[in-house]
């Protein structure tokens, strides 16, 4: 078997596997890829409860201006990591905490997410600049057989563990599904433990919120 290097490659890598030469089960092939996106990036269910990728290769660096105390959240938005304003970090806080202190003015210190917008606390005077990692969705970037994306490139067993998942399933053989799936999770967990390893190496302490009442929004996957 080649080298997989982008979508086309990954979808012969597929054909491999399961080794069937009907033409509907390799027409599916796409939506195997597609099903497994959703599991990697938005969680897949396991004994343990959700799995879903957090790793170096997802994360995602942008610099985004609020319009009236209000951020657009990123349309790859999936999970905040950190959030600093002129270097200093800044802190997610719940809805209802939110609604008790946005009248207050002052320089941004905390912000609430609502559904695709982040809002500021204290709404600030000023045009701020917010600097954001966060983890990335690509699900949907890969169309054409060249079509690559940073997951694909750097783990592309997390996409052909995850499709040959829904493919034997599809085809209704059940041990082998159950069997990928076993894979797909544990290249997951790997990538996982991977990187809180390299956080926690270069960790420095943090000094505590002056607010009492925070939510944060980072979850740990087992």
């Amino acid at each position: 078997m080649s080298a997989i290097t982008n979508y086309g490659t990954l979808k012969t890598a597929i054909a491999d596997w399961i080794n069937r030469k009907d033409s509907g089960t390799v027409a599916r092939i796409p939506d195997f890829i597609s099903f497994a996106e959703g599991d990697i990036y938005r969680g897949s269910a396991t004994r343990t409860g959700s799995l879903s990728l957090r790793c170096r290769d997802n994360l995602v660096k942008a610099s985004l201006v609020p319009v009236d105390g209000v951020i657009a959240i990123p349309a790859d938005f999936r999970e905040l990591k950190e959030v600093t304003m002129a270097g200093v970090g800044k802190t997610p806080i719940t809805d209802q905490f939110y609604n008790k202190l946005k009248n207050y003015p002052g320089q941004t210190e905390v912000f609430s997410l609502r559904d695709t917008d982040w809002y500021q606390y204290p709404l600030s005077d000023t045009t701020d600049t917010f600097d954001i990692i966060y983890y990335a969705d690509f699900s949907g970037t890969l169309v054409d057989d060249a079509d690559t994306n940073p997951i694909l490139t750097a783990l592309p067993e997390v996409y052909l563990f995850g499709a040959l998942a829904y493919a034997e399933k599809y085809i209704k053989n059940d041990d082998r599904s159950m069997s990928w799936k076993q894979d797909f999770e544990s290249a997951i967990r790997s990538a996982n433990a991977d990187a809180r390893r390299a956080e926690l190496s270069g960790a420095t302490m943090a000094q505590r919120t002056q607010y009492r009442e925070v939510q944060t929004t980072r979850t740990h996957n087992n």
